[in-house]
């Protein structure tokens, strides 16, 4: 929850398709990303469509959070991309690769639009003073998620939803 404290107010609306048995894995997607750093918007939104033109989903895999039943839990657990030539790196976004092989197997993913700020103080200080580390943070991010993507995707056989 480090950069998104009042996203708990969407908790509700995230699980609702869950509730309603109509997905098994939920990834929650930025209704604006105005108050993200600039190089973060930046960064998110070339990787994020990356993902896009690799898996078809128009997601907001760069966001983070996801929701899940019970049942996805070994798909988060046992996820391993690195497996299939997915960079170590990139390999640890686990939340990015895990609803992508519980697709592939028959599971139903589904996204839901939420309103979250990114905390102002934080905003400033990343653009500040962390200025450098967290440029070359979200390079690395972006540079690698995109290209573990298409590799996850060829190893997955996953067609394009």
């Amino acid at each position: 929850m480090e950069e998104k404290p009042d996203l708990v107010r969407s908790i509700p609306q995230l699980i609702k398709p869950l509730v309603k048995g109509e997905a098994d894995i939920v990834i929650a997607k930025r209704a604006s990303l105005v108050t993200w750093p600039a190089f973060q918007r930046e960064s998110e939104t070339r990787a994020n469509a990356a993902y896009r033109e690799a898996t078809g989903f128009d997601y907001d895999p760069m966001f983070g959070p996801v929701a899940l039943t019970l049942a996805m839990l070994p798909f988060f657990r046992e996820c391993r991309p690195e497996r299939y030539g997915v960079s170590p790196y990139a390999a640890g976004y686990i939340q990015h690769f895990a609803p992508l092989e519980a697709f592939t197997v028959g599971y139903r993913i589904a996204s839901v639009t939420v309103d979250c700020s990114y905390p102002e103080e934080q905003r400033r200080e990343e653009e500040t003073v962390l200025n450098d580390a967290m440029r070359e943070k979200r390079l690395a991010q972006e540079t690698e998620l995109s290209a573990g993507y298409p590799i996850a995707v060829r190893a997955l056989g996953l067609r394009r939803a």
